[in-house]
């Protein structure tokens, strides 16, 4: 047998008159099959990356409302909440001079996640004077999906 024949063989080639997996009967069927597993699989993913996308969000939830419970506290221990720009450091690092920090507050800047920090801000409109929010997936500041938390929702 020649080397251009069991190349041929080996990768499978079908010549002319040669009947293949998509021309027989059975080989329609396989291939339907396939797809139509291939299919059920994909909306099983779509499924699994939606709830991991809500377990995300829940989780976040849960940490915005962490944040603003040590934002309280830090209020609570100083007489003052930490400036925008002293931000989550302040409660895990001491601003210099500040009396009454008891702290820390967290461990660490805190990371979201979407693999972003979360967002502390001085708000007028808030009883308790801040908000805590997270940027979802755009990573963009005021669109629809951020979560927040107000000061005062913080049971």
């Amino acid at each position: 047998m020649a080397a251009q024949e069991r190349a041929k063989i080996v990768v499978g080639y079908a010549g002319p008159g040669c009947a293949t997996s998509e021309t027989t009967p059975a080989g329609r069927f396989a291939a339907a099959l396939t797809g139509a597993f291939c299919a059920a699989v994909m909306l099983c993913c779509f499924h699994v990356l939606e709830r991991a996308s809500v377990g995300r969000s829940v989780n976040t939830r849960a940490d915005l409302r962490v944040l603003a419970k040590a934002v309280k506290q830090f209020h609570d221990d100083t007489g003052r909440l930490p400036t925008e720009k002293e931000g989550f450091k302040s409660l895990y690092i001491r601003p210099p001079q500040l009396a009454g920090w008891n702290g820390p507050y967290i461990r660490c800047t805190p990371i979201d996640a979407w693999a972003r920090e979360y967002a502390y801000c001085l708000d007028d409109r808030s009883s308790s004077g801040f908000r805590v929010v997270a940027l979802e997936k755009d990573g963009v500041e005021g669109t629809a999906d951020d979560l927040m938390i107000f000061g005062e929702e913080q049971p």
